[in-house]
Protein backbone atom coordinates (compact mmCIF):
# COMPACT_ATOMS: atom_id res chain seq x y z
CA UNK A 1 0.00 0.00 0.00
CA UNK A 2 1.59 3.06 -0.70
CA UNK A 3 1.94 6.02 1.57
CA UNK A 4 -1.03 7.61 0.06
CA UNK A 5 -3.15 5.17 0.15
CA UNK A 6 -2.46 4.48 3.70
CA UNK A 7 -3.01 7.97 4.44
CA UNK A 8 -6.21 7.92 2.43
CA UNK A 9 -7.51 4.98 4.58
CA UNK A 10 -6.92 6.48 7.62
CA UNK A 11 -8.86 9.58 6.64
CA UNK A 12 -11.65 7.86 5.05
CA UNK A 13 -12.19 5.23 8.18
CA UNK A 14 -13.01 8.61 10.18
CA UNK A 15 -16.89 8.70 9.52
CA UNK A 16 -17.26 11.64 11.72
CA UNK A 17 -15.33 14.36 9.97
CA UNK A 18 -16.68 15.74 6.60
CA UNK A 19 -15.28 13.22 3.91
CA UNK A 20 -15.94 15.52 0.78
CA UNK A 21 -13.94 18.18 2.84
CA UNK A 22 -11.41 15.18 3.51
CA UNK A 23 -11.25 14.25 -0.54
CA UNK A 24 -10.55 17.99 -1.65
CA UNK A 25 -7.75 18.08 0.70
CA UNK A 26 -6.53 14.54 -0.20
CA UNK A 27 -6.39 16.09 -3.87
CA UNK A 28 -4.42 18.97 -3.00
CA UNK A 29 -2.04 17.02 -1.17
CA UNK A 30 -1.38 14.88 -3.89
CA UNK A 31 -0.94 17.71 -6.59
CA UNK A 32 1.24 19.32 -4.14
CA UNK A 33 3.51 16.28 -4.17
CA UNK A 34 2.87 16.66 0.02
CA UNK A 35 2.52 12.82 0.69
CA UNK A 36 5.86 12.48 2.00
CA UNK A 37 5.61 15.49 4.19
CA UNK A 38 2.43 14.39 5.62
CA UNK A 39 3.19 10.74 6.21
CA UNK A 40 6.66 11.66 7.59
CA UNK A 41 4.46 14.34 10.21
CA UNK A 42 2.21 10.87 10.59
CA UNK A 43 5.40 9.21 11.90
CA UNK A 44 6.71 11.57 14.25
CA UNK A 45 3.27 12.05 15.62
CA UNK A 46 2.86 8.28 16.39
CA UNK A 47 6.51 8.66 18.51
CA UNK A 48 4.91 11.74 20.25
CA UNK A 49 5.69 14.90 18.43
CA UNK A 50 3.48 17.84 18.63
CA UNK A 51 2.68 19.75 15.42
CA UNK A 52 -0.35 21.85 14.61
CA UNK A 53 -1.46 22.24 10.97
CA UNK A 54 -4.28 23.59 9.95
CA UNK A 55 -5.49 20.61 7.81
CA UNK A 56 -8.89 18.33 8.40
CA UNK A 57 -6.57 15.36 7.09
CA UNK A 58 -3.66 16.44 9.45
CA UNK A 59 -6.43 16.05 12.39
CA UNK A 60 -7.69 12.65 11.00
CA UNK A 61 -4.41 11.51 11.26
CA UNK A 62 -3.67 12.45 14.74
CA UNK A 63 -0.84 14.89 13.76
CA UNK A 64 -2.86 18.02 15.36
CA UNK A 65 -5.12 18.12 18.20
CA UNK A 66 -7.45 21.22 16.93
CA UNK A 67 -10.05 20.53 14.88
CA UNK A 68 -9.33 22.87 11.36
CA UNK A 69 -11.56 25.61 11.35
CA UNK A 70 -10.64 26.54 7.60
CA UNK A 71 -10.09 24.87 4.43
CA UNK A 72 -6.09 23.73 3.80
CA UNK A 73 -4.08 25.69 1.62
CA UNK A 74 -0.51 24.84 1.39
CA UNK A 75 1.66 27.99 1.92
CA UNK A 76 4.64 26.81 -0.31
CA UNK A 77 7.82 28.11 -0.93
CA UNK A 78 8.94 26.77 -4.36
CA UNK A 79 12.23 28.01 -5.49
CA UNK A 80 13.08 26.34 -9.46
CA UNK A 81 12.08 22.69 -9.64
CA UNK A 82 12.68 21.64 -5.96
CA UNK A 83 10.61 20.18 -3.48
CA UNK A 84 8.62 22.59 -1.27
CA UNK A 85 9.89 23.95 1.94
CA UNK A 86 7.47 23.10 4.52
CA UNK A 87 8.31 24.09 8.62
CA UNK A 88 8.53 21.84 10.53
CA UNK A 89 8.23 22.75 14.44
CA UNK A 90 9.63 20.24 17.24
CA UNK A 91 8.57 20.56 20.91
CA UNK A 92 11.48 21.33 23.21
Amino acid sequence: MSKFDEIKKICQSRGDLDQDRINVELEKIRSFNLTDSFYKLYELKKKGDKNEVESLVAYALGITSEYPKKDFEPHLKVVGARTPDIDLDFAD
